[in-house]
């Protein structure tokens, strides 16, 4: 028999994440999907390296077909899909939470 443990209806409302936590997933999720965006449309990825000099940023140059691949697949299509669905849940939990909204604001 397995122990199942009760918690309140509030920490189960969107699988367990707070308000809070919501938006830091929602903005910490749009920043790379913008800037992925950026970088596609410019026919580049990018890719953080080691160098003598600490860590840094590479940039390589890939065809367009590439890009147009990289678009069909399932993860580029579940973070824009994750993205949309979370929007309007987001533009709530700002609306309706002062402290909320503040953090959002320093997410940005």
């Amino acid at each position: 028999m397995t122990e199942q443990t009760t918690q309140p209806a509030e920490d189960l409302k969107y699988g367990g994440l707070n308000n809070k936590e919501l938006l830091l997933v929602y903005y910490k999720m749009k920043d790379f999907v913008t800037n992925l965006e950026e970088n596609l449309n410019k026919h580049k990825i990018q890719k953080v390296i080691d160098t003598p000099m600490g860590r840094g940023v590479a940039y390589m140059d890939i065809p367009a077909e590439h890009v147009d691949k990289f678009k069909s697949t399932e993860y580029y299509k579940t973070m824009h899909d994750v993205l949309s669905k979370l929007q309007p849940v987001v533009e709530v939990i700002e609306d309706c939470d002062a402290g909320c909204k503040a953090f959002a604001d320093e997410l940005r």
